[in-house]
């Protein structure tokens, strides 16, 4: 829409008159910027200086650092402008706009309760304005961060990658360049009546398809994560070390170079679990062994192909308490677990009174209730490991995940059914 707008209006701001500066100085003696009802400050707590403006044209406008403006009366206007700021912009229906540099005029920047006087000449009525030969080139370019060069000049294109360029009238070339695309330059003709020139430069990135069939495997790419796989994604140009990674297995790995436009897929193996063994010696013979809740054979034997880490081993046995360790598996290491199971205590009977309890043990105690009697069992509260751990993989499901601490407090449990 502003490009659209700027082509509209360039017609008529070729035949427009030109404003002019006839002076521009400091009043010393005038001190209208210092009385108190002219005190104004900027932002930053500075107080503005005052630009009296000669200027016999109803409708002026003025743009730049300016604070407020107002008219004093029909040819003078009172600008209020930020300390040190030195640039104004008149704008009057009919006039190209005047662009003032104060320090043209021997003034480095305006000062605070300060007064200066301009003055601004207009042409005689029916004087035409001569053609300066200057127009306008519009330019939007994509990516918008592109690098723009006009006759060799850089540009700096808008955050819409959009930018305005005033040339003399003819021929101007342009370059426009970004990191990962193609170069685009050529030879455009500005004039009166110019489209927008759109400059769109074309990807040189490579796409690269990283494939794993290991459940949960993490990729990497230069040592950077880019989540799990499969995943696809642009490159530029270059090399690169492309990596599956799994907590408990070894690291799958392939170095490669991408080309320029190059589309690539990638098969990473499955990746191997570390593993060390267990050797498990406890009595009596043919006791169960439960590695993380899974059995795996009974006692004694030497167990392989272990995950690597801190496992759960359990030696159970009908009739008898079960042994509970944590044991730490480690590659190319062989633990060891070795004990004898307690047999569990028998309860005896009781013809104790209704809901009054009979103690058989220490751990367990018979209630009898509209005569039937039964055995409760002590549990002792404490903290242990509930879920699945990352060593399981894929033996376990989603729900059984993560692993976490659950503490009980202390409780009794019917014996049977």
């Amino acid at each position: 829409m502003l490009l659209l707008l700027l082509a509209m209006l360039l017609p008529t701001l070729t035949h427009a008159q030109k404003m002019s500066v006839e002076s521009l100085a400091l009043d010393p003696s005038d001190a209208t910027a210092n009385l108190s009802e002219n005190l104004i400050k900027d932002n930053n707590g500075d107080y503005a200086g005052l630009v009296k403006v000669k200027l016999a044209a109803p409708g002026a406008t003025f743009e730049g650092l300016v604070l407020k403006q107002q008219v004093h009366s029909a040819s003078e206007y009172w600008v209020f402008m930020a300390k040190d700021s030195y640039r104004l912009q008149v704008v009057v229906s009919g006039y190209l706009p005047l662009d003032i540099n104060f320090r043209d005029n021997g003034i480095e920047g305006i000062e605070s309760r300060r007064t200066y006087v301009l003055t601004i000449t207009l042409p005689q009525a029916g004087a035409v304005q001569q053609d300066d030969g200057m127009r306008f080139l519009a330019l939007i370019v994509d990516p918008k961060n592109s690098m723009v060069l006009v006759d060799d000049k850089p540009q700096a294109a808008d955050e819409n990658g959009e930018l305005v360029v005033r040339l003399p009238k003819g021929q101007h070339r342009y370059h426009v360049s970004a990191v990962g695309y193609e170069t685009k330059e050529g030879v455009v003709s500005v004039g009166d009546n110019n489209d927008p020139l759109t400059v769109r430069l074309a990807s040189t990135k490579a796409t690269l398809r990283v494939e794993c069939p290991t459940k949960d495997a993490e990729i990497f790419v230069n040592n950077k994560s880019k989540g799990k796989a499969p995943w696809s994604g642009a490159l530029m140009p270059g090399q690169y070390l492309v990596e599956a990674r799994l907590k408990g297995h070894r690291t799958g790995q392939q170095s490669l170079e991408l080309r320029e436009k190059e589309n690539r897929t990638v098969s990473i193996p499955a990746l191997e679990q570390i593993v060390g063994s267990l050797s498990v010696e406890c009595r009596p013979i043919g006791s169960e062994v439960y590695v993380d809740g899974k059995k795996v054979g009974t006692s004694p034997n030497i167990f392989r192909s272990i995950p690597i880490g801190d496992r759960s081993v359990e030696i159970r046995k009908d009739g008898y308490e079960p042994l509970k360790k944590t044991v730490a598996i480690k590659e190319n290491e062989q633990a060891s677990l070795t004990g004898t199971l307690t047999a569990a205590a028998t309860p005896s009977s009781s013809s104790s009174s209704p809901s009054s309890p009979s103690s058989s043990s220490s751990d367990r105690k018979v209630f009898t209730v509209n005569g039937v009697s039964f055995t409760m069992v002590r549990v002792d509260g404490g903290t242990f490991t509930m879920g699945a751990t990352d060593e399981q993989g894929s033996d376990a499901y989603d729900i059984e995940k993560p692993a976490h601490e659950v503490t009980l407090s202390t409780f009794s449990i019917g014996e049977t059914e």
